[in-house]
């Protein structure tokens, strides 16, 4: 913190000692950081830094390529889990053994 003098309006100069003294001796000339809202309030917009560029003619299907038509290109992955599910048909009384233990997974490339 530096040293404050204060003015009244008698014209009296009253100097605030610091209060807190810093280890490091260059700490105390440091200026009082700014607040968020000051902070935004004196934002200026700035140009974006965009470059254009130009389509490169032998590049241009690069991505159309490896579009597929609905059923071209299937994933499937399957899954197991250890709290079993209940089935859609019954009433929560169902034997452990015919709970949902797992299933399969269809991820279709075209969607």
């Amino acid at each position: 913190m530096r040293v404050a003098e204060l003015r009244e309006s008698t014209g009296a100069v009253t100097v605030m000692d610091r209060v807190i003294v810093p280890k490091i001796k260059s700490a105390a000339n440091c200026p009082i950081p700014m607040c968020q809202s000051c902070q935004l309030s004196r934002a200026r917009l700035r140009k974006p830094k965009v470059a254009k560029s130009k389509a490169i003619p032998e590049n241009a299907s690069t991505l159309s390529r490896d579009q597929y038509c609905t059923g071209d290109f299937v994933s499937l992955d399957q899954y197991i889990v250890k709290t079993p599910g209940r089935l859609p048909t019954g009433y929560g009384k169902e034997s452990y053994t015919n709970m949902f233990h797992g299933g399969t997974i269809f991820r279709d490339a075209a969607s």
